[in-house]
């Protein structure tokens, strides 16, 4: 095996003598050299070492070296990207086996290289010299060009050939599939990509003539199965064309231009038509900016026996961020529909159903509908089932309207919108997956059956922000929201709905629209269940104490046999988890119940419960630290662990805060100071400035000087002192300490 050693310093390299037959003369340069019979194969190796002028190694790596000669004739090249091995790269050192064919015809190269190509570029070139000697005993080689990558693939059309009639139908557009695979992993320049065209040609046209010859297919169907690959060659028509555009039908081809001012409605409509007619179904938009006046409709096939097998159109964008698909009128479809894009299932036979329709997908673009009808959608999909909605960026009045959807899903999509975002009306086993909405009202709402909300959020939203109209079996999974201005978090109506995992702030109101007070984290309108696992809620600085608003919510007295769970809640404000003592994180949330204010609810806590105030719960009864979770039952009695005095905290306005039922019980803090244990409600009252109060004494003793110092305020008759110095219990009897007796002591 010949050693090559190449100075990419300070080699000298020859200029070109005669330019029109590029002629070489290497005998005053500095070059290396090689020689070989013709037809040699296999044996013939050389071993190539790349060295900076001061000898020390090229670092090859990530490099792929290339042959690339002009045989000596002058008609012919060799391209071989196929047979170099990699022996050290960082030493720079290689080896080359050159294949027969590069022996072909006898003389000298008039040129002869290895060239390093590195992520498609060319880094250098290593010339030398290469003689072929004749070989006068065997003959029998053609002379033609030879070209690796070509020639993988006309292996793969001979065995096409070979296979004969019945597997050229089926294995004809493999190749398509094949050849692109190969083509944009191969790398070269563009007289190269060129000369693969135009040696394609030619060896299909060879390719034509011998299955015609041998009658293996009739001429009809043969000029039927070799249309792919002509369109395939149509495309490339000198560039290359990216795996993308050659599987897809490209709206371009059809007229649509991108500009953001042609009207490209009736090419991208073309297209849309012709891929669902010849079943090629996938519409690609290169980048650019396509303005259309009327709604796209996208179809999809509804043959019953092809219920679930989802062939329908795919609108597929270059990306999210550099493709654009814009509506700017008002015009709505034949069914009034005025969207960017309409989804129908199209009837194919006069007994199916036009309800039906499966496959539609919509990829990597923005969308936006810029009319200001209050009706105005960005897609609207009639039967939507088994498709996908996936990385798009929406921008319209209102976003997506699935009517009917099963078996779909929707991931990475951000809805800018002013009214709702993502609107599911019935369907089932529909799953949203990374879904934002931001500054619409009412941005999802739900009513279906056995579906997923993953890792969905609103930002800036308003009105309700998951509406539940009637939701049977729906899951929300690591979801949340920032969005403080609205009235309600949820809203249920009947079925059953699991929320795990949910962060949000509390409620702040919306100016003169929603006050504090209307607000909620739950409102229930119907009998449905809401099971909420994990709820951690933060508290903005600019909510003042008396600011109050509901956990839970029941406007409706129809709303009786609904069962609302929340379990596990955490909540923070500024001043970190809990608060400060008379803040306004310690009650501010409470449940107003269905049918008056005897009304019952439900707020389990982890593992315990504690009895509440009616209609207002403290949401961390028994501390102030909020380290663990609430547990919370309304009924009509209850016991309040942490108050300062009748008015169950110091700072209070007593005159709004919420009464307590009669035998609500309030412990006070520091009861050894006050003697007193704390106090029981002995009427119902509307507010804590209307309620009348026994105080519940602490049974103390000690000498007189020790006795307790009742408050004015206090309602203390009765409270009992044992006095040491008397060695009897005396009591206070509004008045005056005095014994059983009533004698003052």
């Amino acid at each position: 095996m010949e050693v090559m050693t190449f100075n990419i310093d300070k080699d000298r390299r020859n200029l070109v003598d005669d330019k029109q037959n590029l002629s070489i003369d290497f005998h005053d340069s500095k070059y290396n050299w090689l020689q070989a019979r013709q037809y040699e194969e296999s044996m013939r190796q050389v071993e190539v070492h790349v060295v900076h002028g001061n000898g020390s190694p090229v670092d090859l790596t990530g490099m792929n070296p290339v042959f690339e000669g002009w045989m000596p004739e002058g008609l012919y090249r060799i391209i071989d990207a196929k047979h170099s091995v990699m022996i050290d790269a960082q030493n720079g050192i290689f080896r080359f086996d050159f294949p027969a064919p590069a022996f072909q015809i006898a003389g000298s190269y008039k040129q002869a290289f290895f060239r390093l190509m590195k992520d498609g570029m060319s880094v250098t070139t290593l010339e030398f010299s290469l003689d072929v000697m004749a070989d006068k005993v065997i003959s029998g080689l053609v002379p033609s060009d030879y070209n690796t990558p070509f020639e993988d693939l006309y292996n793969q059309l001979n065995a096409i050939y070979k296979n004969g009639d019945q597997l050229v139908k089926d294995t004809i557009n493999e190749w398509i599939s094949k050849f692109q695979e190969a083509f944009t992993k191969w790398t070269g320049d563009y007289e190269t990509i060129n000369n693969t065209v135009k040696n394609i040609t030619i060896q299909l046209d060879e390719l034509e003539q011998k299955i015609k010859a041998d009658g293996l297919m009739t001429k009809s169907d043969l000029d039927k199965a070799l249309v792919p690959m002509n369109e395939l060659l149509n495309k490339m028509d000198g560039r290359v064309s990216t795996l993308e555009e050659m599987n897809q039908i490209n709206v371009k081809t059809y007229g649509a231009v991108g500009d953001g001012v042609t009207d490209d409605t009736e090419a991208i409509q073309k297209a849309l038509d012709e891929a669902y007619e010849n079943k090629v179904l996938n519409v690609y938009l290169p980048k650019g900016k396509y303005r259309v006046t009327k709604p796209l409709i996208m179809k999809a096939r509804n043959d019953q026996n092809l219920y679930y097998h989802g062939e329908g159109v795919k609108l597929t964008g270059f990306d999210k961020a550099n493709t654009y698909l814009i509506k700017d009128t008002n015009e709505a479809d034949g069914s009034g529909n005025n969207a960017v894009i309409t989804m129908i299932g199209h009837v194919d036979e006069t007994n199916v159903s036009a309800k039906t329709g499966t496959g539609i997908q919509i990829n990597n673009l923005t969308i936006n509908n810029q009319s200001s009808k209050d009706d105005a959608y960005a897609i609207i999909g009639k039967a939507f089932q088994r498709g996908s909605l996936e990385a798009l960026n929406i921008y319209a009045m209102n976003g997506i309207h699935l009517i009917d959807p099963y078996v779909n899903q929707m991931t990475d999509v951000v809805l800018n919108t002013q009214k709702s975002g993502v609107w599911l009306e019935g369907g089932t086993s529909n799953r949203l997956d990374s879904v934002l909405v931001r500054g619409g009202y009412d941005p999802f709402r739900i009513n279906g059956y056995y579906s997923q909300l993953i890792n969905c959020h609103s930002e800036n939203c308003y009105g309700t922000l998951y509406n539940f109209e009637k939701a049977y079996g729906v899951s929300m999974i690591g979801c949340g929201d920032e969005s403080s201005h609205a009235q309600y978090k949820f809203q249920m109506g009947d079925g059953y709905v699991d929320i795990s995992g949910y962060f949000t702030n509390f409620p702040a109101g919306d100016g003169d629209k929603v006050q504090i007070k209307d607000s909620a984290i739950i409102h229930v309108l119907g009998n449905g269940s809401v099971n909420l696992t994990g709820l951690y809620v933060g508290f903005r600085s600019d909510i003042t104490v008396n600011d109050d608003a509901p956990m839970i919510k029941y406007d409706d007295n129809n709303s009786s046999n609904s069962n609302i769970t929340v379990d596990g809640v955490r909540y923070s404000t500024s001043n970190g988890d809990g608060g400060t003592p008379g803040g306004n994180i310690h009650r501010l949330i409470y449940s107003k119940g269905v049918g008056g204010a005897d009304a019952a609810g439900h707020f389990l806590g982890k593992g315990f419960n504690v009895l509440t105030r009616r209609s207002s719960i403290m949401p961390y009864l028994g501390n102030r630290g909020m380290g663990n979770s609430v547990a919370t039952e309304f009924v009509q009695k209850a016991l309040y662990l942490d108050a300062v005095d009748n008015t169950h905290t110091a700072s209070m306005d007593v005159s709004k805060e919420a009464g307590y039922n009669q035998g609500d019980v309030l412990f006070y803090n520091n009861p050894g100071g006050r003697s007193m244990l704390g106090a029981v409600a002995v009427n119902t009252a509307d507010t804590v400035a209307k309620n009348k109060f026994k105080q519940i004494p602490l049974i103390l003793g000690g000498t007189k000087a020790q006795r307790p110092v009742v408050h004015a305020d206090m309602d203390s008759v009765g409270m009992m002192f044992f006095d040491t110095e008397l060695n009897k219990p005396i009591w206070w009897n509004g008045s005056a300490w005095v014994d059983f007796q009533g004698t003052p002591s």
